[in-house]
């Protein structure tokens, strides 16, 4: 189902509310650069397709170069009017994921390639053959590791159709909009919808300026290893939630901040917005 908002809405898009955003200047976040480095090269070179036997090359796995912006997305601040449009009210799950790739035949780059990055404290305990990423050291190349088995081999989504499906690139994405006669939402229509209502001024979080217990699936502990979310009542998710988990905001939508990153419409090849 789809939430349609009725009106245009003006809001301030960017992050001057970020406790970081006043020690960058713009000049900053314009020239941040791809991380293509010789290191990275040589690191994507060491991996094998687990089915082919072959080197993956770095031009199939073009979403490890997706441009990683200062604080992991600042931008400058301006006003913007975002026209009416209608977005899902979750994100989409396993089961409906499935039902794409079983109508459309569909092969995620994850499955061409053998291979996608898991948060080293989820890998699944019979995965055992991977490297690390040198830029992220928490994150691990597992072979076999795709959106049916989102923690690696061994492991499946049998028991959580209802969280949001994984280890998909922007194509994977853009394909299933098409499929259901939709597109992804651009980066300022995503924010609008994360506001839930609330256009004007700014504040940390959807709800407000406070944190609340129980309305966003973030990590509970220490990152990357020192998860103590079993102690913690209001989030006892280590790795997804339900797409519903949290309730909803002001506009009737579910998770739009926490729980998993998300493509948007737009950028090139290399730059694909997320949110």
């Amino acid at each position: 189902s789809a939430h349609e908002t009725c009106l245009s809405v003006r809001f301030t898009y960017g992050t001057a509310f970020a406790d970081t955003h006043n020690q960058l200047h713009h000049a900053e976040v314009e020239e941040h650069k791809l991380r293509e480095h010789e290191e990275l090269r040589r690191f994507v070179d060491e991996i094998k397709c687990p089915k082919t036997g072959k080197k993956v090359d770095l031009k199939d796995h073009h979403e490890i170069d997706t441009i990683r912006h200062l604080d992991d997305g600042v931008y400058p601040p301006k006003p913007v009017v975002v026209p009416p449009f209608a977005i899902d009210r979750t994100s989409v799950t396993n089961a409906e994921y499935a039902s794409f790739v079983s109508a459309k035949s569909w092969t995620t780059a994850a499955e061409k390639n053998g291979w996608s990055y898991v948060l080293d404290s989820l890998v699944h305990s019979s995965s055992s053959d991977h490297l690390v990423d040198p830029h992220d050291g928490h994150w691990t190349a597992v072979p076999g590791a795709y959106w049916r088995n989102p923690l690696g081999p061994g492991s499946n989504v049998s028991d959580i159709q209802d969280h949001p499906v994984v280890h998909v690139n922007h194509r994977d994405a853009a394909e299933y909009c098409r499929w259901r006669g939709k597109r992804l939402p651009g980066d300022r229509e995503f924010e609008a919808a994360a506001r839930g209502g609330r256009w004007e001024g700014h504040y940390r979080y959807e709800w407000g300026d406070e944190w609340v217990e129980g309305r966003a699936n973030v990590w509970d502990g220490d990152f990357p290893s020192g998860w103590d979310g079993e102690a913690e009542r209001g989030d006892p998710w280590k790795s997804t939630s339900p797409v519903k988990w949290g309730g909803e905001n002001g506009v009737g939508c579910y998770g739009m901040i926490g729980n998993v990153w998300e493509w948007c419409r737009g950028g090139r090849k290399k730059e694909r917005p997320l949110r």
